[in-house]
């Protein structure tokens, strides 16, 4: 998924405000689960974030292009832990994106009243595309 930076995404100098790495990430998920069709918006259950682990490596700054990627990790019955990082596209007529951003392993579970279910087939499909 592409994201480009406007002035509200950063600080008085044009630099992206660290908590819209998280965000940005977030974004690309349930981007990605919607374009796969994958019902993840149900009334009675919904997911959630449990861990994460960040690394800021450079700056993203005003005009900047983002692209989004996520990839799985670790794959269990009611939990997924993702690889996401976010480069910034250098060229984007080449899709040449080798700058390497930001990195986060987040660890996401599906719940139900407030206690782990397991995932749907759907669900467990789409996680298992993301390798």
């Amino acid at each position: 998924m592409q994201i480009k930076i406007y002035y509200e995404d950063t600080d008085a100098q044009g630099i992206v405000y660290h908590a819209n790495y998280i965000k940005f990430c977030e974004r690309a998920r349930s981007e990605a689960l919607m374009q796969a069709g994958v019902d993840f918006a149900r009334a009675d259950a919904h997911f959630v974030v449990s861990e994460l682990c960040a690394k800021f490596l450079r700056p993203a700054r005003l005009g900047d292009t983002l692209e989004i990627s996520t990839s799985l990790a670790a794959l269990k019955n009611a939990s997924a832990l993702l690889r996401q990082e976010i480069y910034k596209i250098k060229d984007i007529k080449n899709m040449d994106f080798s700058e390497l951003l930001y990195a986060q392993d987040v660890k996401i579970a599906f719940v139900k009243e407030g206690r782990p279910i397991k995932f749907s087939a759907e669900i467990l499909e789409f996680f298992k595309s993301l390798r």
